[in-house]
């Protein structure tokens, strides 16, 4: 591509994302704001965001979900692998939270929902491999998140089993 061709962005944000990518960092390099296709570069910055706060979510309620595995659960057989994941998913969300570090102070506002979807996960998983104990699963896996942030994030802890 010659650097002083002029760049043809029209409808090529609907054919090839990725070559639209290339032409809009180009643009932006050569310092050529007006030929930026704007209101896609902001749609897509806008969704970059939205993105990195759905991961955040994501591995929260993954985490979530196992931790409550941990404590829980009354056949003990899969914990191994419980927490494998619990390693893998807090590893790859302080990864996350290092490479935007704005949203390590939000963590606690995203609990309440996390944790209504790690319930519901957690307790399906339970009716799936414990059917006949879901009542009592639905009686002692609490309402509301009873771990904290730090615990959460806190790679070495895990709650204390069912006694």
């Amino acid at each position: 591509m010659n650097a002083q061709a002029p760049i043809e962005t029209d409808s090529l944000y609907e054919r090839d994302f990725h070559a639209w990518l290339t032409v809009q960092a180009t643009l932006l390099r050569r310092g050529d704001l007006d030929a930026l296709d704007l209101p896609n570069v902001l749609e897509e910055l806008e969704a970059m965001g939205r993105s990195e706060t759905g991961e955040v979510r994501s591995r929260l309620t993954v985490i979530i979900e196992h931790l409550l595995k941990v404590q829980f659960a009354v056949n003990r057989e899969p914990e191994k692998g419980w927490r494998r994941t619990l390693l893998t998913q807090r590893d790859d969300l302080d990864r996350t939270l290092c490479d935007s570090p704005s949203l390590r102070p939000r963590v606690g506002e995203f609990l309440p929902e996390a944790y209504r979807s790690a319930r519901k996960r957690a307790l399906a998983a339970f009716d799936e491999y414990e059917g006949h104990r879901i009542e009592h699963y639905r009686a002692v896996l609490p309402k509301k998140c009873p771990y904290s942030t730090v615990q959460i994030l806190d790679e070495d802890w895990l709650p204390d089993p069912p006694s």
